[in-house]
């Protein structure tokens, strides 16, 4: 991943447990693109991530009770993508992440690296931890500036 300021690029390197993710996910039943899309656009959802250990993460998903299907696409479960981040100059949005703020949003563009599609993305963060997400087909060539139609 890179996240990119006005000032610095930061490379983010690629997660070295992915075999042992994708090793456990193998098995899983397929959902396609269109089945997801079809199912929930998820722009606007309660969001609840959370952190375990890689060597935990077969033990979890078996805990799912066979209620998880993973996105397959030609074939790959595992897609590759950029996103640069936009902020103000004051680092308004950096700020109020870290500050645990409830209500913040989040710009970015989103390059999947494997077919050159690009989107814009604004994220809403409000009360009682929903998020609503905007996004809008993107030109790949820009997506490290603002356009005009982003900036609407």
């Amino acid at each position: 991943m890179i996240a990119r300021s006005s000032d610095a690029t930061i490379q983010l390197p690629i997660n070295s447990h992915d075999d042992a993710v994708g090793a456990a996910v193998a098995d899983l039943p397929p959902i396609t693109l269109a089945e997801v899309q079809a199912t929930a656009e998820l722009q606007q959802r309660i969001d609840r991530k959370y952190l375990l250990p890689v060597q935990r993460f077969d033990h979890w998903l078996h805990l799912l009770d066979g209620s998880v299907q993973v996105l397959q696409i030609a074939g790959r479960r595992t897609f590759g993508y950029e996103s640069t981040y936009f902020d103000t100059a004051d680092l308004l949005t950096f700020r109020q992440h870290r500050q645990g703020r409830r209500r913040r949003f989040k710009i970015r563009t989103r390059t999947y690296t494997d077919t050159d599609e690009c989107v814009f993305e604004v994220k809403l963060e409000g009360r009682r931890d929903t998020t609503v997400k905007e996004r809008m087909p993107y030109p790949v060539d820009f997506r490290d500036r603002l356009t005009d139609a982003a900036r609407r």
